[in-house]
């Protein structure tokens, strides 16, 4: 059984039998009704569902529309010659729904972006400047992370 949850924007409804046990091994399956009151929000609950044993919870988020920029996965620096530096020029955009407000940051010393942060309104763009400054032969790799103010 999953009780009703307490946010009036979320519905369980029982696809099926009602009141009917259900064997060891066998399924029963819900549906779970959403209707926001508001586009840009956020909505959460807690499913409690419950068995003769024990009872559970199941959280459930609805995000609203998030703003997000087309990274590549990988950016790759080609020949870059030893204690120079190279530069690698990428054009992203914002994909999502919403006004995207984003921060880049280098996890290795070798690496770096500019502009580290940015606000693009929906499908604008921007050019972002990758570095890289070798210090000897060896094939190196790094990491950025990318933060949205939406979490």
């Amino acid at each position: 059984k999953i009780l009703q949850p307490e946010s009036i924007f979320f519905k369980v409804v029982l696809n099926g039998k009602p009141g009917s046990k259900v064997a060891p091994g066998m399924f029963v399956s819900y549906t779970l009704s959403f209707t926001p009151e508001e586009l840009l929000s956020d909505y959460f609950c807690d499913l409690i569902c419950c068995t003769e044993r024990e009872k559970f919870v199941i959280p459930v988020k609805a995000l609203g529309p998030r703003g997000w920029i087309d990274l590549p996965d990988s950016i790759e620096f080609e020949d870059a010659p030893v204690k120079s530096v190279c530069t690698k020029t990428i054009l992203v955009r914002n994909m999502g729904d919403t006004e995207c407000m984003f921060k880049i940051q280098s996890l290795s010393s070798l690496f770096n972006v500019e502009p580290p942060t940015g606000t693009l309104a929906v499908h604008e763009s921007v050019q972002l400047h990758f570095t890289f400054s070798p210090e000897n032969t060896v094939p190196q790799e790094g990491e950025f992370r990318i933060s949205y103010s939406s979490g």
